[in-house]
């Protein structure tokens, strides 16, 4: 093991990604996809980068342009030949599909009650799967990481059919709206009916079936039977009620009656439909992956505490070990624990030219203080942040930073909520927002989407609104301009 990283100032580099709690294990996967597995799928070139972990947290380099450059390749093979990316998406769904119901399957045999050798073979053939889907689920990503290919792509396209400038912005947002519920809608559906009905019967049935969303990246406990009640009593007494319940049926029709309308008055052509179809698909397959993960995640967790209480470990460290560390363990092997505990504390993951190498301790600490501090914001004072529209609107409001589930105690109604980048295990907070702004993300980004169901502002890829911003600044928020000013 190396004593420092190589030539880290021969770069310049970002952060591209910062995630809370996310266990190394299921980072594997990515890791693999950007080590070789996409450029030997599709192509785009070999990366440089580095994950670290520091104190749980993951934190994502990557060399300036590097991604970038990378989406350019999918997309002139999408150009030379029209259906590539919606056949790269066919794949991802498959993989997804077969997770799915692989961990429905675990589920059902019950993983508390299974064998170490029943687990290591459920385990081993489950990670196979993820980390299929992974690696072509980072493809998409590539077009619309931190800068938008396929959305100003559509714009230009739509543009050159005659739609006036100003409304570009709701005529992408109506042809690039989901045709069908995400987990989320469901969920959200399910318990409107529950708080007509009050059957107690299927009250059960929605918690066993939406429980894992309440979960996060390392699985967890998920949502206990009262996180439900309390919602159906509040959907009770909500005048919008009646209003907010369709059935996917309705919701699909009244999305083709407005796409109908929409391509017959500004006279949308082929060109511009291919992309928006492209893009509705990214944004269902990315929320489609991530949420079946989660169910995935959700199911192990009694796998994990067992490893943990037969090696005497703690469930943390448990997040720390490697695919092949837990097929080991539940064979019969053993682990350092000191290792485990450096790679939560710090640790870093280099990779580059296809191969990695990794780094604890001091090492590890003086590569992340050099590419924190390079990345950091000047400090210059900055009167708005620019970026793409996520979701149409505008808003005013107080800001509050969630980065974190801890972080989303802080959210009032009303609040503008601005983050890195979401996830799942912050929709709770997002549902509160009058607006929200992300440092990352294109249209089909996580904070993209939600914010369009939950139809409130969004500004996304304005890159620094969390070194910019603080608890209690007040903004503005013009998602029609991708603005967001600061009073």
């Amino acid at each position: 093991m190396r004593r420092s990283i190589p030539d880290l100032k021969k770069h310049s580099w970002y952060l591209w990604e910062r995630i809370p709690q996310y266990p190394l294990w299921s980072l594997w996967s990515p890791t693999m996809a950007f080590l070789r597995r996409l450029d030997e799928l599709y192509g785009v070139g070999k990366f440089r980068g580095i994950f670290f972990y520091k104190n749980r947290e993951l934190f994502m380099f990557n060399v300036a342009g590097a991604l970038e450059a990378a989406g350019r390749v999918l997309l002139e093979r999408e150009k030379k030949n029209k259906g590539f990316l919606l056949s790269l998406l066919d794949e991802i769904e498959e993989y997804v599909d077969t997770l799915k119901r692989q961990s429905e399957e675990l589920f059902d045999r019950r993983v508390e009650t299974l064998s170490n050798a029943e687990l290591a073979d459920a385990f081993e053939n489950l990670y196979r799967i993820h980390e299929e889907a992974w690696v072509r689920g980072q493809a998409p990503n590539l077009l619309e990481h931190g800068y938008s290919f396929l959305g100003d792509m559509f714009k230009k396209d739509l543009a050159a059919c005659g739609v006036p400038k100003n409304q570009i912005a709701p005529v992408a947002n109506i042809l690039t709206k989901p045709r069908q519920y995400s987990f989320l809608q469901k969920e959200e559906q399910g318990l409107l009916s529950l708080a007509d009905s009050g059957d107690e019967k299927e009250l059960e049935r929605h918690w066993a079936a939406y429980s894992f969303l309440g979960g996060d990246w390392t699985g967890g406990p998920g949502y206990g039977k009262e996180y439900f009640f309390e919602r159906i009593d509040a959907l009770k007494n909500d005048p919008e009620r009646k209003r907010l319940k369709k059935s996917e049926e309705q919701y699909r029709g009244e999305i083709e009656d407005q796409r109908r309308a929409t391509i017959t008055e500004h006279g949308i052509g082929e060109s511009a439909l291919h992309i928006a179809l492209m893009i509705e698909r990214i944004i269902l397959m990315k929320a489609y992956r991530v949420d079946v993960s989660w169910y995935c995640y959700w199911v192990l967790d009694p796998m994990f505490r067992k490893i943990a209480r037969d090696h005497q470990l703690s469930l943390t460290q448990t997040w720390f070990l490697k695919p092949d560390e837990i097929i080991e363990l539940l064979s019969g092997g053993t682990i350092d624990v000191d290792q485990l505990n450096w790679r939560s504390t710090m640790y870093a993951l280099e990779f580059h030219d296809g191969k990695f190498c990794e780094y604890y301790g001091e090492a590890a600490q003086n590569a992340y203080g050099y590419l924190e501090q390079t990345t950091a914001h000047s400090g210059e004072a900055v009167s708005e942040l620019i970026g793409d529209m996520g979701s149409p609107g505008s808003a005013a409001g107080i800001v509050k930073i969630v980065n974190t589930a801890d972080d989303m105690r802080k959210m009032e109604k009303g609040n503008i909520l601005v983050s890195h980048i979401t996830n799942p295990r912050l929709v709770p907070a997002m549902k509160l927002a009058a607006a929200i702004v992300a440092d990352i993300g294109g249209v089909t980004s996580h904070a993209a989407i939600v914010s369009r169901e939950l139809q409130i502002p969004c500004v996304i890829g304005t890159k620094i609104a969390t070194q910019v911003l603080k608890d209690g600044d007040r903004v503005e928020v013009d998602a029609d301009s991708a603005i967001v000013r600061i009073h």
